[in-house]
């Protein structure tokens, strides 16, 4: 019933859309889009021309993950987000959200991965499919989305509340990601759990603690940016740099094990049409009873429209077998070549029935 209900709010919603403003919202969400594909494009030529060799890929992987992301992650949340005000209000719904959206997705995928499994074992096919790309892809386009006009004060606040729902999504990333793909059991879990347990988290968690306890508010507005200006600096390279990064990564990938078209049908179809449309009916029925502000909406619709994240293809060649990896890798890259047709569509939709001003 809850189904229907959605379904039946989701095109009320559509229906009492203004069709005017149509082409308008489709290039507020196709020139973000197009600028970060520029990117990922610029950093695909590079590494072909050898300007960007695997080592270099490898380098900046560690200098974003250890040190620029970090930055971004806690300059964002320090200077934004205020748990006391109404806007955050309920603020730990967005890490629980992004677990029980990994789980209900998993649920979803497991009859494919069945289907699917003289091609490639279901857990790995599940693994794969199931972790969104909250990272390399959401915090790009979400910085691109508010990045101009009315909705640009808004942009820090967004991006606090993906900080939020990437708390929840890189632990589970990191330690059950991990275990699927894992052909020899670690000792205790410790190897996945240190790998959860890596800067960009630790700085979430950090500076949300440092929010709850209320010490940025203890600085003066002015002081308090002066003082993190350095990790300001850094953390707005974080941006260009994941692009260039993800471009090059998706020219490395390695196709030698395609999946039955069937399967990439049905995998993709989940993936990337279905599973969103499920979360667009769920969410136009939580904002019409007012259960769910717009601002967490927003973030939890992008975020199920997202493809795998890219960290699953170095889980898979760190931990899995050469045919896991590269099964994997294939899936992975084809998600990204349909996701660049099907996250314009989602985003004009969602910004054409529920807008992206988050008041």
């Amino acid at each position: 019933m809850c189904v229907l209900a959605a379904g039946g709010i989701a095109i009320d919603a559509v229906a009492a859309a203004d069709w005017a403003q149509l082409p308008q919202l489709a290039g507020s969400s196709l020139v973000p889009l197009a600028r970060l594909g520029m990117l990922v494009a610029v950093g695909a030529v590079l590494f072909k021309r050898g300007v960007i060799t695997r080592a270099t890929v490898d380098a900046l992987s560690r200098l974003t993950v250890a040190l620029l992301l970090p930055s971004f992650t806690a300059t964002s949340i320090l200077t934004q987000f205020r748990p006391q005000e109404a806007f955050y209000r309920g603020w730990y719904f967005l890490p629980l959200g992004a677990i029980l959206m990994i789980a209900s997705f998993a649920m979803l995928a497991y009859p494919i991965a069945r289907y699917g499994r003289r091609w490639l074992e279901p857990r790995y096919t599940v693994a794969t499919l199931s972790f969104h790309n909250a990272g390399y892809l959401a915090i790009p386009i979400v910085t691109e989305l508010y990045a101009r006009g009315p909705l640009a004060e808004h942009q820090g606040a967004m991006l606090a509340l993906l900080f939020l729902f990437i708390m929840g999504i890189s632990p589970l990333m990191w330690s059950l990601g991990v275990a699927a793909f894992r052909e020899v059991p670690g000792p205790n879990g410790q190897v996945a759990w240190r790998h959860a347990i890596s800067p960009p988290f630790v700085a979430s968690v950090a500076s949300v603690l440092a929010c709850l306890l209320q010490i940025p508010q203890q600085v003066g507005p002015q002081t308090l940016v002066q003082i993190l200006s350095p990790f300001t600096m850094l953390g707005a390279c974080t941006v260009p740099l994941m692009m260039l990064i993800l471009g090059a990564t998706l020219v490395q990938l390695e196709h030698s094990y395609r999946p039955p078209a069937r399967l990439a049908a049905m995998a993709l179809s989940l993936r990337l049409v279905l599973f969103p449309a499920l979360f667009f009916g769920l969410l136009s029925l939580l904002l019409h009873w007012g259960m769910l502000n717009r601002a967490k909406a927003i973030v939890l619709f992008i975020e199920s429209a997202m493809p795998t994240a890219v960290a699953m293809t170095v889980i898979a060649h760190r931990y899995g077998s050469e045919r896991a990896a590269q099964a994997a890798s294939s899936l992975i890259f084809l998600q990204y070549v349909f996701a660049a047709g099907t996250l314009p569509i989602w985003l004009t939709i969602w910004g054409w029935v529920h807008g992206y001003d988050p008041g």
